[in-house]
């Protein structure tokens, strides 16, 4: 399991680790939640800081040193220096500190001789007696377990061993990138189709209707109809009427000649 914590040798104040004694675990934790959890080993000889005890100090230490970057697992090391052996894990009759080595140093009085002392979180080869109290007064892990816990906190991490259980702790979850909205493509409105041709079997359109005669119109036709001389009395009516009146005038001018001849001659 991988785990970030920023550079490696800047200590962050939101990470630590915690070593339970009677769990034989440790835990890493970031704000309060459980990053990784490993089994370990701490002393057979108990719990306690006095110099030739092989015990394990309690209370607060933090890291002052790291020491094997890179070396292979299983790599020998011895006064802090690695010796240029590897050995298999397992390997019969040898119990060296191997890969990688955590050097601690006390913050409480009851553990301040954890440095002079060379009290250490470290790998060792004899990894089928992990997660029992088998050590020498330091805290011994698997080594692929070191290197993840090693190449993750930095110097000046605060380190706890305490004697009661691991609290609980939720699972830590690092936070999740937000993805970048894409922008959304401009929609271009859509053209109104234009109207098709009318179709050449298509009927022709009607012509609109005349208005309708009003009915002081049609009575003003009538008026005119009746009245001659006028120059709307041209119908058949108006003419018929005209007609008969010549022929009254010429009928009394006839008669009037007439008479005037009768009384002429009587006189004479």
């Amino acid at each position: 399991m991988t785990f970030q914590s920023g550079a490696t040798e800047t200590p962050s104040s939101s990470l630590e680790v915690l070593i339970s004694v009677r769990d034989q675990k440790l835990a890493v934790v970031c704000n309060g939640e459980c990053v990784a959890r490993y089994p370990v080993s701490t002393s057979r000889f108990g719990t306690g800081d006095s110099f030739g005890s092989y015990q394990t100090p309690l209370g607060e230490m933090r890291v002052v040193d790291k020491i094997g970057e890179n070396l292979t697992p299983g790599a020998v090391i011895r006064h802090r220096s690695a010796t240029g052996e590897v050995l298999p894990v397992n390997a019969p009759g040898r119990d060296p500190i191997v890969t990688r080595v955590i050097w601690l140093a006390g913050l409480e009085e009851q553990n301040r001789n954890a440095k002079t002392r060379g009290i250490y979180i470290h790998g060792t080869p004899e990894e089928r007696t992990i997660g029992r109290p088998v050590s020498w007064g330091c805290i011994r892990m698997r080594s692929k377990d070191v290197i993840e816990v090693f190449d993750e906190i930095p110097v000046g991490t605060v380190v706890s061993v305490i004697p009661d259980k691991l609290p609980h702790m939720h699972r830590y979850e690092p936070p999740k990138e937000q993805p970048t909205p894409e922008a959304k493509p401009e929609t271009k409105p859509e053209a109104t189709p234009a109207a098709p041709p009318p179709s050449p079997s298509a009927a022709p359109a009607k012509p609109a209707p005349e208005p309708e005669k009003t009915a002081v119109a049609d009575t003003q036709d009538a008026h005119n109809a009746h009245e001659p001389g006028t120059p709307a009395a041209t119908g058949g009516e108006a003419q018929d009427h005209l007609k008969g009146g010549v022929m009254i005038a010429g009928l009394a001018e006839m008669l009037e000649k007439l008479h005037g001849t009768k009384t002429t001659a009587g006189t004479q």
